[in-house]
């Protein structure tokens, strides 16, 4: 049974929950060393110790007989075990680099995906400021926008006629649209109109989204795909940095400031806004703190709910099959094509080392297990699906494109700007 007719006939059986899928991991140098997880901000904006997404005492999970980390760690008296736990990559972070991967490796999937895109070229070519024209050379689509369709950027842009997406008036959206029925098409795509999520935003319907405001029916839809990177038994590893200059320094009396035109004028007096250091002269001595750890166990748990997939309504019962096969494989190529690149951040580089792939079922304790497949396997079986789907009425629109908004060209222009007047060195 080739891996398409396999999601096909889980999909349809009601007794399977859905997919999970475990990713052991090393870190690059080896397992004893360590790892910097991602750093969040405090309550105080002044203080610049780094916090993480720690918990103090949580379960250590143990691999049970099958393979599965579906136990836990006991203590010599039969209870479970209680260590530090971090996470390296949160949910909302795997997400994003699930769908960022399927969007920028479609040329290797073989399919072409739909889209809402926001090309800044047009505006850079129209501005005179070579540091904002440079700004503005960027496109970036509902694949890699926070928000997706909801995001502040799509609604806020224009269809080249000067007018907001979101002051656009509501009509009824069949199954084509065009840029100026975005809104409408916005509006439009929910779980109860899942031919148009299917059409236009697929991602969402993988990876969930929020209409919370600006139109009368908000609509809402949970993640399909979970996953989460933690690190357990995690011990904080101390480590500090000092910025030396080989030329013997910079004094702290002297005043620095930056041009927006890149030039440097120096006074023999300095305020708080004007040390050297701010401009990146001088030696800059940081205290020590805890930046990473070592982790007994690095693993990367992942779900994908067929439960919410089967939740969108379609117009037949051949294309929620269809739809909804298509969508699972997506949502494996996302997570295929993001395990492939182990990079989290600085310091955190890892490595894969085993890994499985199951089906979880009703009224069974252990994951039934799936070959796991590589990206082009999964590519493969994803053409398939979508050209079945094709053939039940449901295919991908084509991209459609906008452009900035004149307000959005000046939130970028101001921050262009400062940007400009600051130079601030990061040791």
């Amino acid at each position: 049974m080739s891996l398409f007719e396999q999601i096909k006939s889980h999909v349809a059986d009601d007794t399977v929950s859905g997919l999970v899928i475990e990713v052991e991991y090393h870190p690059l140098n080896g397992p004893t060393s360590p790892v910097a997880p991602p750093t969040y901000a405090g309550d105080d904006q002044n203080d610049k110790t780094p916090r993480h997404a720690l918990t103090e005492a949580a379960f250590v999970p143990q691999a049970s007989d099958d393979g599965w980390h579906t136990d836990f760690q006991r203590t010599p008296d039969s209870t479970p075990r209680l260590a530090q736990r971090v996470v390296l990559n949160s949910h909302a972070a795997q997400s994003g680099r699930s769908e960022t991967a399927t969007w920028h490796q479609q040329k290797r999937l073989g399919v072409r995906l739909p889209a809402i895109i926001v090309d800044g070229n047009p505006a850079a070519r129209t501005v005179k400021e070579p540091q904002l024209a440079e700004a503005l050379r960027h496109t970036f689509s509902t694949w890699e926008l926070a928000h997706r369709q909801n995001d502040a950027w799509i609604k806020f842009a224009t269809a080249g006629d000067k007018t907001l997406v979101w002051q656009q008036e509501i009509v009824g959206i069949d199954n084509e649209a065009d840029p100026s029925q975005v809104k409408s098409l916005i509006a439009a795509a929910s779980a109860e109109r899942a031919d148009l999520l299917y059409r236009y935003f697929p991602n969402s319907a993988i990876y969930g989204f929020w209409l919370s405001s600006g139109v009368a029916a908000r609509h809402r839809l949970a993640r399909a795909y979970s996953s989460e990177i933690v690190g357990f038994g995690a011990h904080p590893v101390a480590s500090g940095a000092t910025k030396l200059d080989p030329t013997g320094g910079a004094l702290n009396t002297t005043g620095v400031t930056v041009g927006s035109d890149g030039s440097l004028t120096v006074k023999t007096t300095a305020t708080q806004r004007t040390r050297p250091s701010l401009a990146g002269f001088g030696q800059v001595p940081a205290q020590s703190a805890t930046h990473a750890f070592v982790c007994e166990l690095i693993l990367e748990q992942s779900s994908l709910s067929l439960q919410v997939l089967r939740s969108l309504h379609y117009p037949d019962r051949r294309q929620a099959l269809a739809a909804t096969t298509v969508l699972a494989l997506l949502s494996l190529a996302g997570h295929a094509l993001a395990t492939e690149d182990g990079f989290l951040r600085s310091g955190c580089a890892l490595v894969p080392i085993d890994e499985r792939w199951g089906w979880r079922r009703r009224g069974t304790r252990s994951p039934e297990p799936l070959p796991v497949a590589d990206a082009d396997e999964i590519a493969q079986a994803l053409r398939e699906a979508i050209a079945e789907a094709g053939q039940a009425g449901l295919s991908f629109a084509d991209p459609i494109t906008l452009t900035f908004s004149e307000p959005e060209l000046e939130i970028i222009r101001q921050r262009v700007a400062s940007d400009a007047n600051t130079l601030t060195s990061d040791n």
